[in-house]
């Protein structure tokens, strides 16, 4: 019973995060721009998109987050739902029935979000980065 009431209050502690700004992530956040780079065998390439109009990040009370995105290839919108959970102030956790997916959070504060993966490879001087920028 002791863990129980341990694990839901550290639950509810993680369910938000605030910097010095007062950011929280439990809001609906505008997907802005996807960002990739990567580097391999010292060879350094990186690219930019733009989001559809009206793709968005929903994160709520419940530990839930709603996301819109639209196909890049068609423009055709589709829509998720899965639970999520914050690890101390950098890691956001999505969590469904397939598996938890572990990303960072590289920047909140009241009106930005930056979060997204970054994977060493093996040799260690390889690596690949995706950052997805959202603003209110």
């Amino acid at each position: 019973m002791f863990l129980v009431a341990l694990a839901a209050a550290a639950f509810l502690v993680s369910c938000k995060k605030d910097d010095d700004n007062g950011g929280s992530i439990q809001a609906k956040w505008n997907i802005n721009k996807l960002y990739f780079e990567s580097k391999t065998e010292g060879s350094l390439d990186s690219s930019s998109f733009p989001a559809a109009p009206g793709d968005y990040a929903d994160f709520r009370n419940d530990g839930k987050v709603y996301i819109r995105f639209s196909n890049p290839l068609t423009g055709d919108p589709e829509f998720d739902t899965t639970g999520y959970s914050l690890i101390g102030n950098s890691k956001l956790v999505f969590i469904d029935d397939s598996g938890n997916d572990t990303l960072d959070i590289f920047e909140l504060t009241s009106n930005k979000l930056v979060f997204g993966g970054y994977e060493e490879f093996v040799d260690n001087d390889n690596y690949s980065l995706t950052k997805i920028y959202c603003s209110k």
